[in-house]
């Protein structure tokens, strides 16, 4: 039967039992399912007029028939692709109702009618393979596209030019004609790769102006302002997307991300918890969740998220490295170790989780297996610099500075800007005693990181080794301009201006310490001391006493009170302090021997006597505690317990002219003249400038 005008009134009732099928209505509808025109040869002298006919008729159908077709290319596309991909050769035994239906695998025609083989169209639908999909729509290649541009330009209809320029990738030509939402959007793409970031947001913005509600849109602003840094108009842009989208999880969690990355922490942990609200299962949000917690130093819950990701997850690496690190954070290095290495199980090339092993175990201070967690790091990344100097530190821990420097420099060849190299290098050389290396790699330092304020720190600390104190003071003085408030900078200056002799300054540098850093014992200490040099006991004395409301058992402060105490011949005090010291130190033998001295000047030889030997059970080779029991036996009278005491002083410390004329004076006093003569003389052997050696010597003749 040839194509006529009641073949076409037959499509279109069989189309309306079709469009009425619960099949198309259930949206089962494949490409396939067109409206065919029936048996006409695309070589018909009549082909032209009956393809028109067909496509005026029923073009209007493929938007409702097939998914994605745009409603404005519907004749372009039906009378192009849909005619070409369906024509049958003409064969007389079909008719046009399962014409209608057939696509263009031959074998799959029904061999008999449509009416006798199948009670409804709904029965034939769902006995079509699923195979016979000829892919219509993405059959339209690029040329075509333009082609129909092209034309829609001629034709003045910019709508249809904006979408084919669209479709066939020439954004710049969409957009050229008045662009729509879809066009900027690409054109945005595009940009992003190339990292032209400032135009990709223009693009967007320009969507939206066509798209307000487009939610997507705002989601991508949003990602580009946080790769440019800018998070807070990052998460404005996810906010504006979340308004149009309140169940747009990916926009919580990457508002999370940017409130982390601004240490909000407490609303990134809201953002992510608003996420999993919405999408219980999110595993990477209850992962950056713990990830912020962790950052907020709540490292018990930042564990529990890890855990909660791992449930979610099982395979999850990243969820065990990171708990690996909250359980580092709470110095529970065992877990922290066992957790990286179920890392590792599942990632057997995981560099990080073997190098934080070794950082776990040098927190053990294992440094052995330290070091060989770094190596395996190494291996599996030749190229890791931060493994060298992590293994460096093991090395210099384990005293082995030799090496530690070889590992600092191979970490610099890796990378010549790492500054941390440089730092831990100079305190390598530091604990060499090399302080002129350790300076100089302090500053090659600063000049990767001139804001390194630790590493001007230790610049200071190194030139006051050297007793080059101006330039000590000046390297403090410049961490101070970085970081104001360096209680430390401050105290370290007080140590230098004390070992100028400058004690004022020092006192003035230690309050400075102390007015950052209120609880800081040390620098009362130190002030102390400072006030005891200049002889103001008073003052000295209260330090210490504030040194000691800061740290109540505080030895030293009650032995420096004892010393104040002392200066000021208050000996019972100074004894008191001393003894208090002892309570807190029982073996502080310089506070025994002090005790000593305190009773000597009370005149108490005996208990001056009984505290010296405490001092000297607790530390046997103390010559002075000898010579000093002589001393007290001497005014005791008994000059042969004192010439034992100072026999046994001279035998520990063969050098002691003291003790000789001491010694020479016991002898006189037993008139024994030659000997005293005899102990001079060795005291001015040792001592040529011993004046009172002559003079008693003299005596002595």
């Amino acid at each position: 039967m040839a194509a006529n005008n009641q073949n076409i009134d037959g499509c279109e009732r069989i189309i309306k039992q079709i469009l009425n099928s619960e099949y198309t209505k259930n949206d089962f509808r494949k490409s396939y399912i067109f409206p065919v025109l029936s048996r006409i040869n695309i070589n018909h002298s009549d082909y032209n007029k009956w393809a028109e006919k067909f496509t005026s008729k029923f073009h209007y159908l493929l938007p409702s028939l097939v998914k994605n077709i745009d409603i404005d290319f519907s004749e372009e596309i039906f009378k192009e692709f849909y005619l070409d991909k369906t024509f049958l050769a003409d064969e007389s035994q079909y008719s046009a109702g399962e014409n209608l239906l057939i696509n263009d695998k031959k074998s799959n025609i029904p061999r008999n009618s449509f009416v006798s083989k199948f009670a409804n169209l709904g029965d034939y639908l769902i006995n079509i393979s699923i195979d016979n999909n000829i892919g219509l729509y993405a059959q339209i290649d690029t040329e075509t596209w333009l082609r129909w541009a092209d034309n829609a330009v001629e034709s003045d209809n910019k709508r249809k030019a904006i979408i084919a320029y669209g479709k066939a990738g020439d954004t710049e030509k969409s957009i050229l004609y008045g662009g729509n939402a879809e066009a900027f959007f690409e054109e945005a793409k595009v940009h992003i790769f190339k990292a032209n970031y400032d135009k990709a947001i223009e693009n967007l913005q320009k969507a939206i102006v066509i798209a307000p509600r487009n939610e997507s849109l705002y989601y991508f602003i949003g990602l580009i302002f946080s790769i440019k840094m800018n998070y807070d108009k990052a998460i404005e842009s996810y906010q504006k997307a979340i308004e149009l989208k309140p169940d747009y999880t990916d926009a919580y969690l990457n508002m999370g991300n940017a409130y982390s990355i601004k240490r909000e922490y407490d609303k990134a942990i809201e953002s992510y918890q608003k996420a999993i609200e919405l999408n219980p299962v999110f595993a990477d949000a209850y992962f950056n969740m713990g990830t912020a917690y962790g950052s907020n130093n709540d490292y018990n819950k930042a564990i529990e998220s890890f855990q909660k990701a791992i449930e979610l997850k099982p395979d999850y690496a990243s969820a065990y490295f990171n708990m690996g690190l909250a359980y580092g954070s709470k110095n529970d290095h065992d877990k922290a170790i066992e957790s990286y290495q179920k890392a590792i199980e599942l990632k057997p090339d995981y560099a990080a989780a073997y190098m934080n092993i070794g950082i776990a175990y040098g927190n053990k201070m294992e440094y052995d297996n330290a070091i060989e967690s770094f190596q395996k790091a190494i291996e599996l990344n030749p190229d890791y610099a931060i493994a060298y100097i992590n293994m460096g530190l093991a090395y210099a821990n384990k005293n082995n500075h030799d090496k530690a420097i070889e590992l600092y420099q191979k970490s610099i060849e890796l990378n010549p800007d790492h500054a941390v190299a440089y730092f831990n290098m100079g305190n390598t050389f530091g604990k060499k005693n090399d302080h002129d290396q350790a300076i100089e790699s302090y500053q090659k330092a600063i000049e990767l990181n001139p804001d390194y304020t630790v590493a001007y720190m230790n610049i200071g600390i190194a030139y006051g080794n050297k007793r080059e104190y101006d330039k000590a003071i000046e390297s403090y003085q410049k961490a101070i301009e970085l970081k104001p408030d360096h209680a430390d900078a401050y105290f370290n200056m007080g140590i230098v201006f004390a070992d100028k002799n400058d004690h004022d300054q020092a006192i003035e540098s230690y309050q400075k310490a102390i007015e950052l850093k209120p609880d800081n014992t040390d620098a009362y200490f130190n002030i102390g001391n400072a006030y005891t040099i200049k002889r103001e006991y008073d003052k000295a004395i209260e330090s210490f006493q504030k040194a000691i409301e800061l740290k109540h058992e505080d030895a030293d402060a009650y032995f420096n009170i004892g010393l104040a105490y002392g200066s000021k011949n208050d000996h019972n005090k100074a004894i008191e302090s001393y003894q208090k010291a002892i309570e807190l130190k029982p073996d502080f033998a310089v506070a025994y021997f002090n005790i000593g001295l305190a009773y000597s000047n009370k005149n108490d030889p005996d208990k001056a006597i009984e505290s010296y030997q405490k001092a000297i059970e607790l530390k046997p080779e103390d010559a002075v505690a000898y010579r000093n029991i002589g001393l007290a036996y001497g005014s005791k009278n008994d000059p042969d317990k004192a010439i034992e005491s100072y026999q046994k002083a001279i035998e520990l410390k063969p050098d002691f002219a003291d003790a000789y004329i001491n010694m020479g004076l016991a002898y006189g006093n037993k008139n024994d003249y030659d000997k005293a003569i005899e102990s001079y003389q060795k005291a001015i052997e040792l001592k040529p400038d011993f004046a009172d050696a002559y003079i008693n010597m003299g005596l002595a003749y």
